[in-house]
């Protein structure tokens, strides 16, 4: 090494190397590569404001959502080890643009004291009670311990006839004076369940009750005022069912079955059930089909929510409460239609990550309570049971005091 005059000599300068091509075009590539990886968690966030008949990708990108965060935090270590301040800082910044996405994703918030002017809603796909009397039983016990002053129920079903009948008896063992049972089955077996406390002055269905789900409304004379009260269940993607088969009746092959006579309606390959070998080849194979199912449904959820939110316009600013599954998750387009300029009760009392539909890293938030700004959330509560493929929700609001 060259020394320079008046300098003394550093013997540690001299394995010191300076940074070169090789270490800049390293840096371009990671960074390149950064911005690649975390190019869908973007598109994702876009998928709140574009509808999936629009643009479909965002929906898509949103449903591996909030897993999806992961790699920000990855390349924000990354960087930081690194040492690459600025690089750290736009993954901080682009990781505060999806705040709305973790905040629907994590809470930690404490209850709200008890009083008697409270009001405890149920909202509950009963998942029609596994077409078993004794899981109505078993159900409704669950919710008499739970005192509700309201009860929504999703899926509802008579596996068989009582006197009185299923709701009517349910009603009772609530304590419960009120009812409204809005079928959507040509039996008038099946539908959604609405019981309360409170008189009933209006109420009935929003959407068509020739489809298999739907919504319903009913308004509650709580005495301080009169609430409007959604119950909602929005289409069912029913990917094990025999509509599956149907779309796929061209690969029938798959599954082993042979094709339909010329004239006549394709039979279905698979039945329903959830553990259904010939539905799940068919997914295997047909994931094409599969998607184009998904995107279907999707467009007659956006059909049913602007009924929802046709009807929800006439209320004008006046006490709303909204339950049901959705069938779909809180990222998503047709969640914040509903949500509207409603409150998400799970953000104001949920604690960690509220989910109520599946296990595992594939568990996710379906279910939802919603309510207006001028009711207090006092608590959110997922009712975890293994009476339903669904968790319950327990909600209790509150009317603030008036001067």
């Amino acid at each position: 090494m060259i020394r320079l005059p008046g300098r003394k000599y550093n013997p540690f300068e001299a394995q010191v190397k300076p940074r070169g091509i090789r270490y800049r075009l390293s840096h371009e590539r990671l960074l390149l590569l950064n911005l690649l990886v975390i190019l869908p968690v973007l598109l994702s966030q876009l998928a709140l404001y574009i509808p999936a008949t629009r643009w479909s990708i965002p929906n898509v990108l949103a449903l591996a959502l909030p897993w999806l965060l992961l790699p920000y935090l990855i390349w924000l270590g990354v960087w930081l080890i690194r040492r690459r301040w600025k690089c750290a800082l736009l993954n901080l910044f682009l990781l505060s643009l999806a705040w709305p996405q973790i905040t629907r994703s994590l809470q930690y918030n404490s209850l709200g004291c008890e009083s008697s002017r409270d009001i405890r809603v149920v909202s509950f796909n009963v998942g029609a009670f596994s077409y078993r009397h004794k899981h109505w039983e078993r159900t409704t016990e669950f919710l008499v311990n739970q005192k509700p002053d309201v009860v929504c129920l999703q899926e509802f079903h008579e596996v068989k006839i009582l006197a009185p009948s299923y709701f009517e008896s349910m009603k009772d063992r609530l304590g419960l004076d009120y009812h409204q049972f809005i079928p959507f089955s040509a039996s008038n077996r099946f539908g959604l369940l609405l019981l309360s406390r409170y008189p009933i002055v209006d109420a009935g269905p929003v959407t068509e009750v020739d489809q298999k789900n739907g919504i319903m409304f009913a308004d509650l004379d709580v005495g301080e005022d009169t609430i409007r009260v959604y119950n909602i269940h929005l289409e069912s993607y029913r990917l094990n069912s025999p509509e599956l088969g149907i779309l796929f009746h061209n690969a029938s092959h798959v599954a082993g079955q042979d094709p339909a006579a010329p004239g006549k309606p394709p039979k279905p390959p698979c039945k329903k059930g959830p553990s259904n070998q010939a539905t799940k080849e068919l997914l295997k194979h047909n994931w094409w089909q599969t998607a184009r199912l998904i995107l279907l449904k999707w467009q007659m959820h956006e059909r049913q929510i602007a009924l929802y939110r046709q009807h929800l316009s006439q209320w004008g600013n006046r006490p709303v409460i909204v339950c049901g599954d959705l069938n779909n998750t809180p990222y998503s387009y047709m969640y914040q239609q509903v949500r509207a300029r409603l409150k998400d009760t799970f953000e104001e009392r949920g604690r960690g990550m509220g989910k109520t539909y599946g296990t595992g890293l594939m568990a996710m938030r379906i279910d939802y309570v919603f309510a207006s700004r001028q009711l207090k959330v006092l608590e959110h509560t997922p009712l975890c049971t293994n009476l339903s493929d669904h968790k319950g929700l327990l909600v209790r609001l509150r009317f603030p005091r008036k001067p």
